[in-house]
């Protein structure tokens, strides 16, 4: 086998400084981390817990499978977007808001969910908000492949209680179709 050789030379005063930068990046991001992780103020948790309530993490651990790995996309992605600190954003306020209109979209009826497209967060959600979601249908069209079934394209828009937007997106749905009438 090939021997790979390197250049790299540990105790060049600049290597140590680029090993001292990078275990700051490091810490940096494991700070801001547990600062999303904690998931808002005690005042928060105390609220949920008097109330009978579980934390979004909380239920996720509850789900999995002891020892499963969990793939948190983009907990960052709004860090410092806004003024106010560690806000929740990205894929559990799509999750939350497309979780509301089950029972607006005739619970049962919903084969699968197609896709998403155009998916934004035009404000901030914080830990204690209160959401709710308005949903339109932009389109409809028979299945391709199954003839019981249709594929609606539906709008969702999520608020915040002060009528604020939160989230807007656009979502492909396939539905199990009406039940002919028999004459």
């Amino acid at each position: 086998m090939e021997v790979i050789s390197s250049a790299i030379e540990p105790s060049d005063p600049q290597f140590q400084a680029n090993v001292q930068f990078h275990r700051h990046l490091a810490e940096e991001l494991r700070s801001r981390l547990a600062q999303i992780r904690q998931g808002g103020e005690p005042k928060y948790h105390e609220r949920h817990a008097a109330q009978g309530k579980l934390f979004v993490r909380e239920r996720i651990d509850r789900l999995l499978d002891s020892g499963s790995p969990f793939l948190e996309l983009s907990p960052l992605a709004a860090w410092e977007v806004y003024p106010e600190p560690a806000p929740a954003a990205g894929i559990f306020t799509l999750g939350l808001a497309v979780g509301l209109t089950i029972s607006d979209l005739t619970e049962g009826t919903i084969v699968a969910n197609l896709g998403y497209e155009k998916v934004t967060h035009p404000n901030p959600v914080f830990h204690g908000d209160t959401l709710y979601v308005e949903t339109e249908v932009l389109d409809k069209r028979p299945s391709n492949s199954r003839p019981d079934c249709g594929v609606i394209r539906l709008k969702h828009s999520g608020f915040k209680s002060d009528s604020t937007i939160v989230i807007k997106f656009e979502r492909f749905v396939l539905f199990l179709k009406r039940p002919s009438s028999a004459n």
